[in-house]
């Protein structure tokens, strides 16, 4: 009975109605998008928690300047869809990031902004 939830569903007098979250794991390629509309191939690990992830991006980050990662970023999915990721960590070969899956681009920006995805 190492796991938490298990140990919980076991208990007599457990509460029966509490909310229980999926975790969707997602992988595949795609782009990191810079505002300047350069790109860089990645790879992804999405963990899909319905109306937001979060992920890594693995790839050359070498050609990405710090000051890059503050914003005007986006991740282009290899189904198409596009992420306005908010950056949590990165290094010269991965980026963390968290994004809200209704914080997509609208379209109307070539690269797509945070304020174009609210």
């Amino acid at each position: 009975m190492s796991c938490c939830l298990c140990a919980r569903e076991h208990r007599p007098n457990a509460d029966r109605s509490a909310i229980k979250i999926e975790t969707v794991i997602k992988s595949g390629h795609g782009r990191l998008i810079l505002r300047d509309g350069s790109d860089v191939a990645v790879s992804y690990l999405l963990n899909d928690f319905g109306s937001w992830c979060s992920g890594t991006l693995i790839g050359d980050m070498k050609a990405v300047s710090p000051d890059d990662f503050s914003h005007g970023l986006k991740v282009r999915l290899e189904d198409c869809s596009d992420l306005v990721p908010m950056i949590i960590g990165h290094s010269e070969i991965h980026v963390t990031f968290a994004a809200r899956y209704n914080a997509r681009t609208t379209g109307t920006s070539a690269i797509g902004t945070e304020e174009d995805a609210r």
